[in-house]
């Protein structure tokens, strides 16, 4: 069974039989690197074909099965992820993937934190937004200064909670 696009899925798994719909913290995964997260809200059993594991299922029936993987096509790669991993399980996953993409420029952002990126042919700005009840340190990927409080930033910027800054570079 499979309810993707036959072209679609072959790019990304070869099929997949299974779909079931769990409680919250119902199984847990395991990556090829040693780390473990939960997931939740749902599982699939994944068959695979030229796919690489990347996390693969710890309880009950779905014991040993992918449930995260990636495939080389092309010029670049795809990943199915056949679970709701939690938010840390996500970070890893996402983390990954920028990492073996190569994308610059990435900041590791705090959680309850938002970034913005904006520019016209002049300046660049960078709008953060702490939603969270924290003070948290954002580092910058470029210094400039901040239009809030007209003090020069460079580096990095400590927020308190539900604190806002915009960086005009």
């Amino acid at each position: 069974m499979s309810l993707l696009p036959r072209a679609f899925h072959t790019i990304v798994i070869d099929r997949y039989d299974m779909f079931r719909q769990t409680t919250a913290d119902a199984n847990s995964v395991q990556t090829d690197r040693g780390d473990k997260f939960n997931c939740n809200y749902w599982s699939d059993i994944i068959h695979l074909e030229g796919v690489e594991v990347l996390a693969h299922y710890l309880k009950d029936y779905y014991i040993g099965y992918p449930a995260v993987t990636r495939h080389a096509f092309g010029k670049g790669s795809s990943y199915y992820l056949g679970t709701s991993l939690e938010r840390t399980g996500l970070a890893w996953l996402l983390g990954r993937i920028i990492s073996e993409a190569g994308i610059k420029g990435v900041n590791k952002i705090p959680y309850g934190v938002e970034v913005i990126y904006r520019r016209d042919g002049t300046h660049r700005w960078t709008f953060i937004l702490n939603y969270s009840n924290e003070s948290v340190q954002v580092k910058l990927i470029q210094d400039g200064v901040n239009l809030i409080t007209g003090a020069l930033a460079s580096g990095s910027i400590q927020l308190g909670p539900r604190d806002v800054a915009v960086i005009q570079a």
